[in-house]
């Protein structure tokens, strides 16, 4: 026959002082009979440096780069564009212009802009480290939580978390994406609707919007940097010894041997020659090879060696130059040639005319009689180096002397023997009949000292150039500054934010958590765990929920919430009791076990929360004795008998409701090995077998089974007045 007994307060007090595992108090279930209860324990902790390795990611990442990208972007300068080297350089510019060539062969190359290659990392790495900065927030949030949850006054209370905040939590913790962000946000804009915000909710919150407004301007700099830069061409000039440029231009001194001698002077032979280059030398123009020259190189024609351009920053200047026939579009060098200045003067403007426009009178110019129109030519012959820059196509007058008067009568040879008149008329007439006078002066000096020099080309020949180069296209990287000062300002911010967030709780006090089964062997989890950062793994990653909503029920649920790594801390099951499914069923929408079509977890209904958070039902009924390896297989069957035999009662008492309907019971276990009163367990008979609690936590049913036949001693709690109808046990329970 059952005899009730009440318990004292002690030992109600006992019973609730559990640690909240299915089945399990303070008493080590696999000690032996003279083994002491070990319990869970904390300890103070040294101070650590929380964050110590998530801040070092962050740091290396973000400065990294920036390190990367300015070291590049100095490195790589190409002076001669960007006009200097150095930052402020570049500041001038208004951008960096790299030289970031890669040679393929000698005649052609291609180049890469890598600036957006670390520029476009920077940005996706950043985007990813959002998560590792956001465990740093999360260790000072959890250092917060743990101490709010340790103060036992009203306002200590208030700053924790709702069921819903903790929620938002994790989300924004475990992802701080922008749905996470706007679920956050919207939550905490509806303060009538809401219980009152804790404070680390809402640094939570704040630090979560930081980071990824940050990231995200991060990347905004990214795209702007990528939509501003190009590459440039350019014409590189490249030393070039491999052959000796023949493009500088000297007096050809083979012309004088073979005139001297042999010429006769009014059918006189001369027999004594003259030196070459003196006041007698116009004989030369007596060789036919070295007018034609003058001629082809006066018309402009395209066989030529020679040609003449006027350089107009010179006060146009005429040089003589390598001819159509020699390519120097990929080149540059400086070169010694000659050069001719015509300056020309109108003097019908001294002039007197008559009524018909007719002149009359030239006596002030110097010329009474002077034809109808009539100008004062001036003609001056240097020696002259110059310098041709192929990339800007474009020559240019490096220096010039006056040369000596006997060179100068010799180039002026042509033009005392009438070579370019016809030609200089030609090219003037239509510019002297309708321009103006100025205009026309102008076309005459140009005109005048072109041909004049073109005319005693053929007096020239080839000579070596200095300085030359050959000219390689490149492919320059041209970087704006103020998209790349806007990236690498956000990387520093985003490092500065990293940096601050570990100083605020780099130093901050922990505890160890002491497992009682720290001294087995049968575990590889067992050492001495830091409660923040299992408060830092509830925060930021779902499964240790999954693992407190679905034990094992294995003896080791209490083993794996204070596992090391997240997916120790589940029970992965096997494949015939922990399958799940998702669906709808009589209990609503939610997810069941496979093979019972037991409800778990579910919008509606009985869910793992309330006594579901201890119910240990599911592990007599759903598993064998060899699955229980924390109990004996006499206890666990025992323990089973009487689970069903209450399990039985209920269903007659709801008149046939199936017992997966959790929320029909009467009665619940929630405790299969526990101690009656705190410190009361010496030995392994002296600890309690079942309690089982009513759905309002207000009545326990404590059961002690003793012997295979002997009838169980049924404790009902103190506040029980009398047993109820489920404790009148009509056969013994073994």
């Amino acid at each position: 026959m059952a005899s009730l007994l009440a318990p004292s307060e002690k030992d109600v007090l006992s019973l609730a002082d559990t640690d909240g595992s299915r089945g399990h108090t303070t008493l080590d279930e696999k000690a032996d009979s003279k083994a002491p209860v070990r319990r869970w324990t904390s300890k103070p902790s040294k101070h650590r440096l929380v964050g110590f390795l998530p801040t070092a990611v962050v740091l290396i990442i973000t400065l990294g780069f920036v390190v990367l990208i300015l070291g590049f972007l100095l490195r790589m300068q190409y002076v001669p564009v960007q006009g200097g080297r150095g930052f402020s350089a570049a500041v001038k510019h208004g951008s960096f212009v790299l030289d970031e060539e890669e040679w393929s062969d000698d005649t052609s190359s291609g180049g890469h802009l890598r600036v957006l290659i670390l520029s476009a990392l920077a940005s996706h790495l950043i985007s990813d480290t959002s998560s590792i900065l956001m465990t740093l927030v999360a260790y000072r949030v959890g250092a917060q939580w743990l101490r709010v949850s340790r103060e036992g006054d009203g306002t200590g209370i208030a700053q924790n978390p709702t069921p819903l905040q903790y929620g938002l939590l994790v989300r924004l913790m475990g992802s701080s994406s922008i749905s996470a962000i706007g679920a956050g946000c919207a939550y905490a804009a509806s303060p009538r609707a809401r219980p009152q915000l804790p404070r680390l909710f809402k640094q939570a919150l704040a630090m979560s919007i930081s980071v990824w407004v940050l990231a995200r301007f991060v990347g905004l700099a990214d795209l702007w940097l990528h939509t501003t830069s190009r590459s440039i061409s350019i014409l590189r000039p490249i030393p070039d010894s491999s052959q000796a440029y023949m493009l500088a231009a000297q007096f050809n001194e083979t012309i004088c041997p073979a005139m001297r001698g042999g010429l006769q002077d009014d059918d006189v032979l001369i027999s004594s020659p003259y030196p070459c280059l003196s006041e007698f030398e116009d004989f030369v123009m007596m060789d036919d090879s070295m007018s034609n020259t003058g001629f082809s190189v006066m018309a402009n024609e395209s066989s030529t060696d020679w040609r003449v351009i006027t350089l107009a920053d010179a006060a146009d200047l005429a040089i003589l130059v390598p001819g159509p026939a020699i390519d120097t579009l990929y080149t540059t060098y400086t070169a010694s040639t000659f050069a001719v200045r015509a300056t020309c003067t109108s003097l019908n403007s001294l002039c007197i005319r008559d009524e018909s426009g007719m002149t009359t009178n030239c006596s002030q110019a110097g010329y009474p009689r002077l034809p109808y129109s009539a100008g004062e030519d001036s003609v001056s012959f240097y020696n002259a180096t110059v310098h041709l820059d192929a990339a800007q196509n474009g020559w240019s007058l490096v220096n010039s002397t006056l040369s000596s008067p006997e060179f100068a009568t010799t180039l002026w040879l042509p033009v005392l023997w009438q070579y370019l008149t016809e030609q200089l008329a030609a090219d003037l007439i239509v510019t002297a009949r309708t321009k103006p006078k100025d205009v026309v002066m102008a076309a005459l000096n140009q005109h005048l000292a072109r041909l004049t020099l073109g005319a005693a080309s053929g007096y020239f020949e080839p000579a070596k150039a200095t300085d030359v180069n050959s000219l390689v296209p490149t492919l320059l990287g041209q970087y704006p500054i103020g998209p790349v000062l806007a990236l690498i300002t956000l990387l520093c911010l985003y490092a500065l934010l990293a940096l601050l967030v570990f100083l605020s709780s780099w130093w901050t006090t922990d505890e160890s958590i002491i497992s009682p089964h720290d001294e087995s062997s049968c575990t590889p989890f067992m050492q001495e765990k830091s409660m923040l950062a299992l408060t830092r793994t509830w925060l930021t990653n779902p499964l240790a929920l999954v693992g407190a909503a679905f034990p094992g029920e294995d003896g080791q649920d209490d083993v794996r919430s204070v596992a090391k790594k997240p997916c120790d801390m589940v029970y992965d099951g096997n494949d015939t009791d922990m399958r799940l499914a998702i669906g709808l069923t009589n209990e609503g929408f939610g997810i069941r076990k496979r093979a019972t079509g037991q409800k778990v977890v579910g919008v509606e209904g009985p869910t793992m929360l309330g006594t579901g958070m201890c119910d240990v039902t599911r592990k007599f009924l759903e598993k064998t004795p060899e699955d229980a390896t924390d109990l004996p297989y006499d206890d666990f069957m025992a323990r089973k008998r009487l689970i069903e035999h209450v399990l039985d009662y209920d269903e007659k008492r709801t008149e046939g409701k199936p017992r997966g309907d959790s929320a029909s019971w009467e009665w619940t276990p929630i405790l299969y090995v526990y101690e009656i009163a705190k410190g009361s367990t010496k030995r392994q008979e002296d600890v309690g077998h079942v309690v089982f609690v009513d759905p309002t936590l207000t009545r326990f049913l404590m059961v002690n089974l003793y012997g295979p036949r002997k009838q169980s001693q049924l404790i009902a709690n103190a506040r029980v007045a009398e047993p109820p109808q489920s404790l009148l046990l009509k056969q013994p329970v073994v």
